[in-house]
């Protein structure tokens, strides 16, 4: 099967499976509930708050919508784990209590949720193909242009334009066709700020260097570091993934520090005691500097920093040669570069 075809069939696809998730109107969810619970369940949906008291397991609810939304289901001051999404037609909505979080386990009858879960088996299938980004373009653009009015499509370009994964021209082409009246503002407002990023932030530019103060309240500048390939790290005590990714990127500056690598950590701690127990715990070696006020940091914000952990990895002219990427894609990168 030709590149062309799979992209066609991609296209005809996403159409069989959504064009009747782009339409609003009346909608039912048949829930049911795994273990036993007594009491209300709350639907939030579109600024509607909707009850209703499970019976016997089971619970309802019918509504009107002008377009596929965005869902959740829960208890009175509970927690959720994920959400739905709300179509025109009837669904049913199996979830889990534990507690006080609400858990989806299934959802039956939602294009949307189809979408989803093709979606995901497509990652699965193809993420380790060499045409992986153009593939992934082609299936996210037959969505966007199928759906422009489904909050999915929204959510979804909020979620991938937070990596670099398409150029700016391809991402502004995506967001493009989207119909931004109806996406939700948190989503519209996230992907504002990667196109942001993107436009000025392209692989090749001059990365904007800046200075912190390290542990010991001296100023540390990127700039000091020019001659060395420099990996600028975005991190916190409080966040898991940073913590988990230290000691893979510990052992890869053991590995590449005689080699010319350099790290420098900027923590978006709040806490300074905090981020130097965790400078220590994990042994971390490199030099480090304090983001004072996290995420509402002047630098912060101007490098339009979104989540963590998150990077950049600069040539030893100071340009940029990638953006966020993984240790193993980091020792990948620097075999290629100081052992070609």
């Amino acid at each position: 099967m030709t590149k062309q075809v799979i992209c066609c069939f991609f296209i005809i696809l996403c159409f069989l499976c959504t064009v009747s998730a782009q339409e609003g109107g009346e909608f039912r969810v048949n829930g049911s509930i795994e273990k036993e619970y007594k009491g209300y369940i709350y639907l939030s949906y579109g600024g509607i708050l909707d009850s209703t008291l499970v019976q016997d397991q089971s619970f309802g609810f019918e509504g009107e919508i002008s377009h596929p939304m965005a869902a959740i289901v829960k208890t009175k001051n509970g927690q959720v784990t994920d959400n739905f999404y709300l179509e025109a037609g009837e669904m049913d909505l199996t979830i889990n209590i534990q507690y006080n979080v609400t858990e989806i386990i299934s959802v039956e009858g939602n294009q949307t949720h189809l979408m989803l879960t093709q979606l995901q088996d497509f990652f699965e299938d193809h993420q380790s193909d060499d045409d992986f980004t153009r593939l992934l373009y082609h299936k996210i653009d037959s969505i966007v242009t199928l759906q422009p009015g489904n909050q999915f499509s929204g959510a979804l370009l909020s979620d991938l334009f937070l990596d670099p994964i398409f150029s700016f021209e391809e991402a502004m082409g995506l967001y493009g066709k989207l119909d931004t009246l109806v996406q939700q503002p948190d989503d519209l407002a996230q992907i504002k700020i990667s196109l942001e990023k993107l436009k000025h932030t392209r692989i090749g530019n001059t990365f904007s260097h800046f200075g912190m103060k390290d542990v010991n309240g001296n100023i540390l500048n990127t700039d000091d570091f020019e001659g060395d390939y420099l990996l600028v790290e975005f991190w916190a005590a409080w966040c898991g993934p940073c913590r988990q990714s230290n000691p893979k990127l510990v052992k890869v500056y053991k590995s590449y520090k005689s080699k010319g690598l350099e790290i420098f950590g900027v923590s978006l701690d709040e806490k300074e005691s905090a981020w130097q127990y965790a400078i220590q715990k994990d042994g971390l070696l490199w030099p480090q500097v304090l983001a004072e006020g996290g995420f509402q940091n002047e630098t912060i914000q101007k490098l339009l920093i979104q989540y963590i952990p998150s990077n950049y990895l600069l040539d030893r002219e100071g340009k940029i040669l990638a953006i966020n990427i993984s240790p193993f894609e980091l020792e990948e990168r620097l075999n290629n570069l100081i052992n070609p």
